[in-house]
């Protein structure tokens, strides 16, 4: 089964690992976290999406700067963000 979700905005973040109350809720191998409103079968929701990188954070943060088009990521088989 594909299951796609549209990345809407970002609502708070980049957060890094450092500058969080919560450090104990990252993953492992995750150093930054955005809070992002997603489209997520057809509905709106809040979820945390985490980066192993700041760089490829501030990706996601560049598009949104300058579009209003959703970002799309495909996942096979089960969602797991």
């Amino acid at each position: 089964m594909k299951q796609a979700v549209k990345v809407w905005g970002i609502i708070s973040g980049p957060i890094s690992v450092e500058d969080s109350e919560n450090y104990k809720e990252f993953p492992d191998d995750c150093r930054q976290l955005l809070i992002c409103r997603a489209e997520i079968d057809g509905e709106l929701e809040t979820i945390h999406y985490w980066f192993e990188n700041e760089e490829d954070a501030n990706e996601w943060v560049k598009h949104f700067n300058v579009s209003i088009e959703p970002l799309e990521i495909n996942y096979w088989d089960k969602y797991d963000a």
